[in-house]
Parts: C-alpha cells; sequence; structure tokens
C-alpha cells in the first residue's frame, strides 16, 4: 500500500476545490418546485373526472407548499395519455399562491387549452414552479380576487392543514375528491 502524505492530501484538495460540491448538514437546499403526480385507476375522459384529479393533485401540492413556506408563482401540468404520449405546458401566475382554487384554476386552464377533452389521460401531474418565500412581497391585484376571499381561502386552508397534522390526510378534504372512483386522493 502506498501512503499518502498529508501534503499531497492537502495540495489534492486544494487543486481540485472546484470539482467538489460540499454544504453543511444544516444548509437548507433550495426547494426550486413542489409537485404531485398520479396514474389513474381508469383513463380520464370527461372535465369532471379531470377537475377531480387536478383539484387532488393540488390539494397536496398546496398543503405541500404551506408546510415549505413556500407560494408558487407558476404552475406546470404533465399530461400523459394511454398510448404514453405526454406533454407538459406551464403558466405563471399573476401572484404568488398556496392555495387549493387557484392551482386548480390555472391547472385548468392549462389542461383545457393543451388537451382535446374527451382523449383519454392516464397520468397527470401538477408542479408548483418558480417558488418564493411565502412572506415575500406581493403585488396587488388590481384585476380580480377580493383580499377578503383569498383571506378566507387562506384561513379555511390552513384550518384544513391543522385537522389533517391531527387526524390523517384523509380526514377532511374536497367533496368531489373524498368520493371518487378514478383513485385520486390527497397524500
Amino acid at each position: 500500500h502506498k501512503v499518502i502524505s498529508e501534503g499531497r492530501i492537502e495540495m489534492l484538495f486544494r487543486d481540485n476545490a472546484d470539482l467538489l460540491a460540499y454544504r453543511r448538514f444544516t444548509d437548507e437546499e433550495e426547494i426550486k418546485s413542489i409537485g404531485n403526480g398520479s396514474t389513474f385507476r381508469k383513463d380520464l375522459y370527461t372535465l369532471d373526472e379531470i377537475l377531480t384529479a387536478v383539484t387532488a393533485l393540488s390539494d397536496t401540492v398546496a398543503t405541500r407548499l404551506r408546510k415549505a413556506g413556500r407560494k408558487a408563482c407558476g404552475v406546470k401540468v404533465d399530461i400523459k395519455s394511454p398510448d404514453f404520449k405526454t406533454i407538459s405546458r406551464q403558466k405563471q401566475l399573476m401572484r404568488p399562491t398556496h392555495l387549493v382554487s387557484e392551482l386548480v384554476d390555472a391547472a385548468m386552464e392549462i389542461l383545457q387549452a393543451s388537451w382535446q377533452i374527451g382523449q383519454p389521460i392516464r397520468l397527470l401531474t401538477v408542479t408548483a414552479i418558480n417558488l418564493v418565500h411565502e412572506d415575500s412581497a406581493e403585488q396587488l391585484d388590481f384585476w380580480g380576487g377580493s383580499a377578503e376571499a383569498r383571506e378566507r381561502a387562506e384561513r379555511v386552508e390552513l384550518a384544513m392543514d391543522e385537522v389533517r397534522k391531527k387526524y390523517g390526510t384523509s380526514s377532511i378534504g374536497f367533496g368531489a375528491v373524498m368520493q371518487n372512483d378514478i383513485g385520486a386522493s390527497v397524500r
């Protein structure tokens, strides 16, 4: 066995410092996106089935965003058909959000613009992208949506998070997701 001197080890580290990826154990990695996807029990054809799936996926994404202390500035949707044709589309939001309803609205807008309703969908993924800290400054909204309604929705969803934390993820949810035959659920 060849013994390497301390000086040689030091020289190896110094000369290759740019190749060494290191971080402290306590350093948090920046979260770039939060998503959830599912292959369903059956192919989705109708707008109601798609809305149920998107609501379940968006609910999970919104819960994860709040838990991470983040808001999304954009939404990305991946759609896969039974013959494995896959498309991916994204949309920037008017303001950062971690609300289910706003994620659902953006995802459904993407789906309706990008997919012919009635064509089968086997897999859907909803991803929150371009994340910011939840306490970052927010631009005022002059084009709709009252601040009171948004605050009310936030309080409801935070209360749902607390119920789920105490009683489990399936203890409370949106009606369309609670009783469905496509296999959509909140995780």
